[in-house]
């Protein structure tokens, strides 16, 4: 039926977007633990980077230094996926 059809790609988008935070959660759980800290401080928890900062111990460009290298890793490794189709 045509409604299925919208179930169907529901269901690929629920699929694909559930492999990717998957390949992302590994990516961001092999990262030195200061930068995976810092990017689950602020892109998961919600806080600030002064806050993770005082969190943390470290200066506030030492965590935009931190999440700026997370976010290039995660855009690398996607980019990297798309060029190779996976």
């Amino acid at each position: 039926a045509p409604q299925d059809k919208g179930y169907e790609d529901k269901f690929e988008n629920v699929i694909t977007n559930r492999t990717e935070l998957e390949r992302i959660s590994e990516l961001v759980m092999s990262m030195p633990p200061q930068r995976r800290r810092a990017f689950l401080l602020v892109k998961v928890d919600g806080q600030s980077q002064v806050e993770a900062a005082e969190k943390m111990g470290i200066s506030r460009p030492a965590v935009t230094k931190h999440l700026s290298k997370a976010l290039e890793a995660i855009m690398d490794e996607s980019q990297r996926r798309e060029e190779n189709n996976e």
